[in-house]
């Protein structure tokens, strides 16, 4: 996870497909929306949620594709859908259940048995939006309830810093039993008494400084965005924290996550503790949670175990799309906050009316679109797509600055197989929830992730 944020930033895409509509009210009463008709549902093939059967393989194309029927999940009934839910289901289409299993032209396996979600809401538009500008101010209410009082500080010399870290990365093994045998801890305990007695040693030349939280403009980046990466001490068990700050958003995570480990609290403590920090954040009233879960250990990139809390805004009833990166995002664990992504978008007023696709239509593009994932050819094995929604998604304006527009969208989640550059096989972490295909629901345009 880690990795994937340095890599956006880096790339210059922050929180490129983010959610949030700032802290503005959109209107979207009295707004009338134009949407397919039962008499155009019944055109495309479509009745009471059922459609008919796809159209065989075209003359030429590659790959071959069985439909399949699979038992019925949670029905609309039992998920306890609104009327609303159930009068949008039945005027656009939308089945309960959508499977479909075929191999593409590369070979790679494509699985559908997905649940299909609606939101509650009875009306659609595209809204002007643009991505939030971050000030110093909103950085430290932000990172404030996280970091207490203390906030972030270095020491100095360096090598007292470096003393203090070696102490609590030693404390951490010591107390998480994270050695091998008797000798091993002995050894660890050696270790730790030299080391606080050469931090008692220096104790008189020591300077403690705080880190500004602040973005600045030391480097900049092709998208006009910057960035900046703080490092230093926190006063919660003086662990170590970076934060990596730019004007479109932060990310924010304890280092290092090798040193530290355990998550036996449950989901409701870890839930409880979120909700306490969106609270002091002043987000309580302004996101709702969309997803939650375990984050399972990834020995190739250190990460650990944790809960994870996906909030996001909406707009009209509808999810603005967190997956893809965006909203506010925890992993919470034994220790506390281990991770926090934000960044959020502004929403203008009104918006523009739009009629959605009748949802056999959107069938038919996931049906004939291969989904390639961000890997190198060849890499991709597999892909197992497990639900699809309809919500907000902003999509840039001709890809230049912050603006764009809050557009409908069917996104699809799941996981997929692939293998690394030494041929070993590896399934994507599934409480990433990573979005594999999205499709305009207004025109049926495949979107990028």
């Amino acid at each position: 996870m880690r990795k994937r944020m340095i890599a956006l930033l880096t790339a210059g895409v922050l929180f490129s497909l983010m959610v949030g509509v700032g802290c503005g009210k959109v209107a979207v009463e009295n707004i009338a929306v134009r949407k397919t008709t039962s008499s155009e549902t019944e055109e495309e093939g479509v009745k009471g949620g059922e459609e008919g059967t796809p159209e065989g393989e075209k003359d030429g194309k590659e790959g071959s594709r069985e439909e399949t029927e699979v038992p019925r999940k949670e029905s609309a009934k039992e998920a306890g859908e609104t009327e609303r839910q159930k009068a949008l289901r039945e005027e656009l289409g939308v089945p309960e259940q959508f499977s479909a299993e075929y191999t593409d032209e590369w070979g790679v396996t494509q699985v559908i048995d997905a649940k299909v979600t609606v939101p509650d809401a009875d009306t659609f538009l595209i809204y002007p939006a643009e991505e939030k500008i971050f000030r110093d101010e909103d950085i430290r209410t932000i990172l404030k309830p996280i970091l207490g009082e203390g906030g972030l500080y270095r020491f100095e010399p360096e090598d007292y810093e470096h003393l203090v870290s070696r102490a609590a990365g030693l404390k951490r093994r010591l107390e998480n039993k994270d050695y091998q045998g008797e000798e091993e801890r002995q050894s660890l305990e050696e270790t730790l008494d030299t080391t606080e007695k050469c931090i008692q040693d220096m104790q008189g030349e020591v300077r403690k400084t705080a880190v500004p939280l602040r973005m600045t403009q030391e480097e900049k980046l092709d998208s006009e965005q910057f960035f900046d990466c703080l490092t230093g001490f926190t006063d919660w068990e003086q662990r170590t924290a970076e934060v990596l700050v730019s004007k479109y958003g932060l990310v924010f995570w304890a280092w290092p996550e090798s040193e530290q480990g355990g998550c036996t609290i449950s989901a409701e403590q870890a839930e409880t503790l979120a909700k306490e920090y969106m609270r002091k954040m002043g987000l309580s009233e302004e996101l709702t949670l969309d997803y939650s879960g375990m984050r399972e250990p990834d020995d190739r990139s250190g990460e650990q175990e944790g809960h994870v809390f996906a909030y996001v805004r909406s707009v009209g009833g509808v999810p603005i799309g967190y997956w893809g990166a965006g909203g506010l995002y925890f992993v919470i664990d034994d220790l506390g906050v281990r991770w926090i992504e934000y960044s959020d978008y502004v929403a203008g007023q009104g918006g523009e009316p739009v009629e959605l696709l009748p949802f056999s239509q959107i069938r038919k593009i996931y049906e004939e679109t291969p989904i390639r994932i961000s890997c190198e050819p060849g890499e991709l094995k597999a892909v197992a797509v497990d639900e699809i929604r309809l919500v907000y998604r902003w999509v840039p304006d001709s890809g230049e600055g912050a603006a764009g527009y809050l557009v409908p969208v069917w996104e699809a989640f799941g996981t997929y197989e692939s293998t690394d550059e030494n041929g070993v096989l590896h399934n994507s972490d599934p409480t990433m929830r990573e979005c594999l295909l999205a499709v305009n629901a207004v025109d049926g345009t495949i979107l990028d992730n």
